[in-house]
């Protein structure tokens, strides 16, 4: 499947499962967007995969998302 030049959107991107999944679409040339919880965002760290961009966002929260 060729996936370059889409978009996705990952939840829960910041650690375990999501960071993985993001950071395989990213790999395969996807445009990512993670979303995580600020605090989860803040102990990533440098650990972010290249070519994913953190968004802060709770999406248990209606008005967030």
């Amino acid at each position: 499947m060729n996936i370059q030049e889409t978009a996705a959107l990952v939840t829960g991107a910041a650690s375990g499962l999501g960071a993985a999944t993001a950071k395989r679409l990213a790999g395969a040339g996807a445009t990512v967007f993670g979303l995580d919880l600020q605090q989860s965002i803040e102990r990533a760290g440098d650990n972010i995969p290249d070519g994913v961009t953190l968004l802060a966002t709770d999406v248990t929260s209606g008005d967030e998302v």
